[in-house]
């Protein structure tokens, strides 16, 4: 979109990031990946990082010229000031990051915003939570930005929204804005303790991985990284908006959707199962009020129960029932019927794969 803008190929652009998890087999393919959170958290850079849980959501964000955008008038958010876009190439698997590629789409996206590494303030991290993933991203961060000698705050959205997957980068990419209009970056959840990997990186850059709100210094870039599974790059450098431009109206938010009817003390999915082979056939009874609330996840007139609230009743169900060491969750059945009942009850038949470790 950017480069449309500078060939004069239009004026403006809308630029847009959805996910929405509609189906099952994603899971069951992610989940036999190993690429899957137990947890349903993204630990991002903590050392009990165990791979990213799914969210879903939607961005947008209008792109202009900034001459444009200030002779209109309209009130200025950010400066994107340069992006790059690159591939890993042959990596040992489909899903194995490339720390030299990561750090050469940095590299390039910087030359051609012109900043220098000294007045980049805070990085949002692609940050998915994985053991491994996560120090080869900071470990290219720290060949980037070596011999700095104030603090690099560096975060990452998928700790408190999950991994939006195509939508990832536009969230990264509102937050970073975010920080910089407020001079003030939010804490990284779930990271308690750092990924011992990503420790000895601290010698040669002194990363902040703030667990509490931070302060930003004022005219500081940011830089945001996002980078698909198979194997893209992207990483863009944000500016603050310059002064004068006015203070952009944040409209109220009127929330509509219900707390989801269920009760804190019991699990839906702790119903009554049998085995099947090395199959769990799960029987779980849902009441009335339930049944309704689900009834309005429909694709193409069918109710689905939203994917992201599935996966997590499973991990805490599988825990409960069998412990955190006998078995794990390596696939899930895309075989599930609900029915409603003479008692206005719904019985809803999942299938399970449970293996034992």
């Amino acid at each position: 979109a950017c480069k449309a803008i500078y060939n004069r190929d239009c004026e403006s652009a809308v630029v847009v990031g959805v996910n929405l998890n509609l189906s099952m087999r994603s899971f069951a393919a992610f989940c036999a990946a190993k690429m899957l959170s137990r947890r349903g958290r993204c630990a991002t850079f903590s050392d009990e990082a165990d791979g990213y849980a799914r969210g879903e959501g939607c961005g947008a964000v209008v792109l202009k010229p900034l001459s444009q955008a200030l002779q209109d008038g309209d009130a200025v958010w950010g400066v994107l000031h340069g992006s790059a876009v690159n591939q890993d190439g042959r990596t040992a698997t489909l899903t194995a990051p490339n720390g030299p590629a990561q750090e050469q789409v940095i590299r390039t996206a910087m030359e051609r915003a012109g900043v220098r590494a000294d007045e980049v303030g805070y990085v949002e991290a692609h940050g998915t939570g994985t053991p491994l993933g996560d120090p080869q991203e900071v470990g290219a961060l720290a060949r980037v930005f070596t011999g700095r000698t104030r603090p690099l705050v560096v975060g990452a959205v998928k700790s408190n929204l999950g991994h939006l997957e195509g939508a990832a980068g536009m969230a990264g990419l509102i937050k970073a804005v975010l920080c910089l209009r407020h001079a003030r970056v939010p804490p990284n959840i779930h990271c308690e303790r750092l990924n011992p990997l990503i420790e000895p990186l601290l010698a040669e850059c002194p990363f902040e991985f703030p667990r509490a709100s931070v302060a930003l210094g004022a005219g500081v870039f940011a830089g945001v990284s996002s980078f698909g599974f198979g194997g893209t790059n992207a990483h863009v450098v944000v500016g603050p908006a310059p002064e004068g431009t006015g203070t952009p109206e944040q409209p109220a938010i009127a929330w509509q959707r219900a707390a989801f009817p269920w009760k804190a003390s019991w699990h839906p999915l702790l119903g009554t199962c049998e085995r099947v082979g090395d199959d769990m056939v799960w029987t779980c009874e849902w009441d009335r009020d339930i049944v309704d609330y689900l009834s309005n996840h429909r694709v193409r007139d069918v109710p689905l129960v939203p994917a992201t609230c599935y996966m997590e009743m499973v991990a805490p169900a599988v825990e409960e029932l069998f412990g955190d060491v006998a078995y794990e969750l390596q696939n899930i059945r895309d075989r599930k019927s609900t029915r409603l009942n003479s008692s206005h009850t719904v019985i809803s038949y999942a299938v399970f794969c449970l293996k034992k470790k």
